[in-house]
């Protein structure tokens, strides 16, 4: 081969005779790419982690609120069924003394005698028992509804507070009627 001899030229491929706009376009972009993937990439990571700590903060937030409700909830069935429990105990329990006392009169024949121990202490007994079954008779509907508000309504998984329908309550005073129910 002689020295002033040129290799044969090798085809050339179309794809990198001309390039066609795209072509250009992904050049320019791989150039930036390549000397900028730092800056570029660097405001990408900034971005995705300020949303993963955006949100594991709201749910954090989210979860406070949950607590806070829930101890709320919990503290206001604590107290409704307390006050409920302590005021029918109370009449239970003075309900009791009066029969135990009056049985022990009747059956000691010392029901008559005015000064005999059973009989004066029912009767020391008995107007208590009268105001707070009276206070009973006259509270139970706003007992019943703060034990639905505070224990039912929260206990029940079912129930969709945005979609409840007032007076719809299985175990009413008038379906508790409807059933003869005596209590």
């Amino acid at each position: 081969m002689p020295d002033d001899a040129k290799p044969p030229a090798l085809p050339i491929q179309d794809d990198q005779a001309r390039p066609g706009f795209w072509g250009r376009c992904k050049r320019i972009l791989d150039f930036i790419d390549n000397r900028f993937h730092f800056f570029v990439s660097l405001p990408v990571v900034t971005l995705i982690g300020s949303l993963l700590a955006s949100h594991f903060q709201y749910l954090s937030a989210n979860q406070d609120e949950v607590d806070t409700a829930a101890k709320a909830q919990l503290t206001a069935a604590e107290i409704t069924f307390a006050d409920v429990a302590v005021k029918f105990a109370k009449a239970i329990t003075l309900q009791q003394y009066i029969y135990f006392d009056y049985r022990d009169a009747i059956q000691n024949e010392t029901d008559g005698e005015e000064h005999a121990l059973e009989t004066k202490d029912a009767r020391a007994v008995f107007p208590q028992y009268d105001e707070l079954r009276i206070n009973l008779r006259e509270n139970v509907d706003l007992l019943a509804r703060n034990v639905e508000r505070d224990l039912d309504w929260h206990s029940d998984r079912e129930r969709d507070a945005a979609n409840a329908t007032v007076g719809v309550d299985p175990v009413s005073r008038i379906a508790l009627g409807y059933y003869n129910f005596q209590c």
